[in-house]
């Protein structure tokens, strides 16, 4: 059972709603994102509720083909066959287009806090004339954070970025004259500046990584730590992406180390407010590992027309809210929140979002109408 380790840590955070219904955070409500509507909710001077969502928002293609291609052959024209296969489906997945998709999910949702993993830069150029390669060549330069912070500015959304931490770093060595191939992965914190007040940050790459896998590659994450005020009182939010892969144990053991170094910095910082802790923890349920509410993964391109999910391996963790009440759904799963690409329709990513109302305390209301599209799990 040594994969389920991870997770084992993270229940000294108390899980947000254990047992709770049919919405605990590790079997999250079927609930249609066209649904949601914000502005139903209704808070009073005694709420103490606080909405977050994660969200991997994938780079895009099979990176983790790539790297494997340079981690276990000599032949250059297999680097560059799995890199031309990396760039055809980058093209075709066109972040700007699921950038409008995320952030329609932002729209709706409207969460306090959102954190974000795989917010990638992308550059690639290669000369014209490379065989296996687009014959004119390739020039791609593509920075997700500024489409997404445009795509809030037009949607008049007041988010911005509170904290951020520079994780995956490849610039392969390609033997190509002239040639640049350069990914850089970050996980971000954003928060709605009218409704959250940054206190101070905290971000720190973990003591234990994989490293240098191939000349120019190293697989390196980190997480964030975000101290706020909402409505007055102080929380804490935990943004990270601890390191994927089960076919060798060692990488368990590695997201356990990750993940104990969050809970103990926590505790030797002194953390004791509210703290909910989010993010791509690439680790199965420790939890009701039966019940549904799957997170990963549509295809690498993700032009399935129906989501085909088989693990979950996104989550939302609390401590500090008492015996805390709350709701979580999904987002991003189903058909009519795919939207329409250059080439097909196609989901915003190849993960699930998750959004999560964490409550204590009185004040918290729903105005339900006939849809009834919310649902709050209770004690």
């Amino acid at each position: 059972m040594k994969r389920l380790t991870a997770l084992t840590v993270f229940t000294l955070l108390a899980l947000l709603a254990a047992g709770c219904g049919d919405q605990s955070p590790l079997g999250p409500a079927e609930v249609d994102l066209d649904g949601i509507d914000a502005h139903r909710y209704g808070f009073d001077r005694r709420d103490r509720s606080v909405k977050v969502m994660t969200r991997n928002i994938y780079v895009g293609a099979d990176v983790d083909a790539v790297i494997a291609a340079l981690m276990t052959t000599d032949n250059q024209q297999d680097d560059l066959d799995a890199l031309a296969a990396a760039i055809h489906t980058f093209v075709m997945t066109d972040f700007p287009t699921r950038a409008r998709g995320i952030v329609r999910e932002i729209a709706h949702s409207r969460p306090l806090v959102v954190g974000l993993q795989e917010v990638s830069e992308v550059e690639i150029v290669i000369p014209a004339g490379i065989p296996g390669l687009h014959e004119d060549g390739v020039d791609i330069d593509v920075d997700f954070l500024p489409i997404l912070e445009a795509e809030l500015a037009a949607r008049h959304l007041h988010y911005e970025v509170a904290v951020s931490i520079e994780n995956i770093v490849a610039e392969p060595v390609t033997g190509i004259p002239g040639a640049v191939v350069r990914l850089v992965d970050y996980d971000v914190i954003m928060v709605d500046k009218r409704r959250v007040r940054v206190v101070d940050t905290f971000s720190k790459t973990f003591d234990n990584n994989v490293g240098d896998v191939a000349d120019g590659v190293s697989l390196t994450r980190g997480w964030t730590l975000l101290n706020a005020k909402i409505r007055g009182r102080p929380y804490a939010f935990v943004n990270t992406h601890l390191e994927s892969g089960h076919q060798d144990p060692r990488l368990t053991e590695l997201r356990y180390a990750q993940a104990t170094e969050i809970v103990m910095t926590l505790d030797a910082m002194g953390v004791t407010v509210p703290t909910i802790v989010m993010g791509d923890l690439n680790d199965y349920p420790v939890l009701k590992p039966g019940r549904d509410g799957y997170t990963c993964c549509h295809l690498t391109d993700l032009s399935n027309e129906v989501a085909a999910f088989d693990r979950r391996i996104d989550y939302i963790w609390a401590r500090g809210f008492g015996r805390p009440r709350g709701g979580i759904y999904r987002t991003g799963w189903l058909p009519w929140h795919r939207i329409r690409g250059p080439f097909y329709k196609m989901w915003p990513s190849d993960h699930a979002g998750l959004v999560a109302t964490v409550r204590n305390g009185w004040g918290w209301h729903v105005a339900r109408h006939q849809d009834n599209d919310v649902g709050v799990g209770s004690e």
